[in-house]
Formats: structure tokens, sequence, C-alpha cells
């Protein structure tokens, strides 16, 4: 399985705005480095944590994510579109989208369910999303945050 673009309409949406310029954004968030997942060589995946264990494989454009010798992501680049993909292996695909929106930069993530079988148990399995979009909104500020310091 390969990650999906998908033109599908989001389950979820959330965007904060940033008080710095798109250029200075695209190297921090668009930036993947094959090797172990540290902050500065996949900022996305280890805002957190340094996730000790996690190693990406691949590039320039598509890469693997396996933790403890297990497959968990799918990741993919979009210079073009200034967005970055991250898929698992069931139903969930986010895109975290860079948007010039002058003086600064609209950071938009978008969460799909492109499941190829059972779309229908998403909600059940996921316990109707309740609060899922609040946390959707709160992961987009954490993350702008992080971007603008």
């Amino acid at each position: 399985m390969s990650p999906v673009a998908t033109a599908r309409k989001p389950l979820f949406e959330a965007s904060a705005y940033i008080q710095a310029p798109i250029a200075d954004l695209i190297p921090r968030l668009l930036h993947l480095k094959v090797g172990p997942v540290t902050r500065t060589s996949a900022p996305l995946l280890s805002r957190d944590d340094e996730r000790p264990g996690w190693i990406v494989s691949g590039g320039p454009d598509q890469f693997d994510v396996h933790a403890g010798g297990t497959h968990v992501l799918y990741m993919d680049l979009d210079r073009e579109r200034h967005t970055i993909g991250m898929q698992g292996h069931w139903w969930y695909r986010g895109e975290f989208t860079l948007v010039s929106e002058p003086p600064g930069t609209r950071l938009i993530h978008r969460v799909y369910n492109v499941a190829a079988r059972g779309r229908w148990a998403v909600p059940f399995a996921n316990r109707m999303f309740a609060g899922y979009q609040r946390r959707t909104q709160q992961g987009v500020d954490d993350l702008a945050r992080t971007l603008s310091s």
C-alpha cells in the first residue's frame, strides 16, 4: 500500500495563522530526513519527543516510517503544494499544508478517511469522533506555536 492522494472531502479541517512568511516555514515543516526520527530530522513526527526506535526510509518524496521493525506510516512531500502527508494502514490520512496569507502563513491540517474497505466502520472505531475536531484544532494550534518560535 502506498500513500493515497485524495480529492475527497476531509472529515476534519483545522487551521491556524502564523505570523511568519511561508519561505521561513517551508524548511521547518516540509522536512523529512532518512534515518532515526529526531526533532531536526522529522519535525512533524517528533514535536513532543524524540520517538526512540522510529526510523524513516525512502525519499525524496515518498517515505516509510518504522517503529521497532513494524511499518507504522507512509509519508509524502508535495513541495509544489507545500504539503506533507501522513497515512496509516487503514483509514487515516492527514495532510499539513502551508498557504501564504501575507504578511504571514496559514497552516491547514486536513484529515481524510482513505479506507479501501470498511469505510463505514471508521466512525465506530473512533467513538463517533467525539472530541476529534477539538483535538485536531488543538494539535494545529500547538504546531503553529512550535513553528513560530
